[in-house]
């Protein structure tokens, strides 16, 4: 809030309780904090809001105006912020939130701190273990995937969306390489639930995805990216986990100017008509985050 507004609020609090003394002890600031705060008011609006003195403190004329005028403005707020704190304390318990290793490190744990801020009563209980669709019911209430995922069984909304880069080490010569059906000839690493990249075929004037058979299938995506960087092999990942990399000339991207499309991230939570509070509270929170 403004400090301007900040000297409205004391000074109405001071009115409110007919001294300086006693809006200290209510709002638990020093008295001469409220005296200089005040006394700042004043002097911007030139004009005298309270007579003070050792026994009392009187409302002036124009003191009494102001304070007519402010506090049932005050009031209403003090109402609205306190009915919001409620509201926020009965929301509590845990909810279950699955999120790969990678995704979690980049997009969530940030904004999760700053939803346990905001409802300290919700427990969160995350893992970032592989989740297969029925697990969503029986193990997971929330969870963020990745990849077209229509389903019966819940509903996924698109939270954001990636560029999905294919990628070599930096020394590795990929020259060979000049359609993607080239890639076939070479090993790839790749994760257990990896979405095919996806290209646009000249061709056949449509988006294709990369048929392949990984290689090697890890469970994590920084188990991807560790193996091209100690290896010959070609790696997919997230465009955002191989920029600083690619950025030092350790990584290089194969087929840049194909493998260009982005892939969508989505939010997905059990169909269901009464969502639990708790679990509303985060998807609601995760959509204005992610806009």
């Amino acid at each position: 809030m403004n400090s301007f507004y900040d000297d409205y609020y004391l000074f109405c609090k001071i009115a409110e309780h007919g001294s300086i003394k006693k809006a200290s002890d209510q709002l638990g600031l020093p008295t001469s904090t409220l005296s200089r705060r005040l006394a700042n008011l004043e002097k911007t609006l030139t004009v005298k809001l309270i007579d003070r003195n050792a026994f009392s403190n009187q409302l002036t004329v124009s003191g009494e105006q102001y304070f007519q005028s402010l506090a049932p403005v005050f009031e209403s707020l003090d109402y609205e912020l306190e009915q919001r704190r409620k509201d926020i304390s009965d929301i509590s318990g845990k909810i279950r939130l699955s999120a790969s290793n990678s995704v979690y490190q980049q997009f969530l744990v940030e904004h999760l701190s700053e939803f346990i801020a905001i409802y300290p009563d919700i427990e969160l209980d995350i893992t970032t273990e592989g989740l297969v669709e029925k697990e969503l019911n029986s193990k997971v209430d929330i969870a963020v995937l990745v990849g077209e995922l229509p389903s019966k069984y819940f509903v996924a909304r698109k939270l954001t969306e990636e560029k999905q880069c294919i990628v070599a080490k930096g020394d590795v010569d990929i020259s060979e390489i000049k359609k993607p059906r080239d890639l076939t000839r070479h090993k790839i690493v790749s994760t257990q639930v990896a979405v095919p990249p996806v290209y646009y075929d000249h061709d056949l004037r449509s988006l294709m995805s990369l048929d392949y058979k990984p290689f090697i299938t890890v469970s994590d995506l920084n188990m991807v990216k560790y193996t091209v960087l100690h290896t010959n092999y070609i790696g997919i990942l997230p465009e955002y986990m191989a920029k600083q990399e690619i950025e030092a000339g350790q990584l290089k991207r194969v087929l840049p100017d194909v493998f260009n499309e982005k892939i969508p991230y989505y939010l997905a939570y059990r169909k269901k008509a009464d969502i639990p509070r708790r679990e509303k509270a985060l998807i609601n929170f995760m959509f204005d985050k992610f806009g």
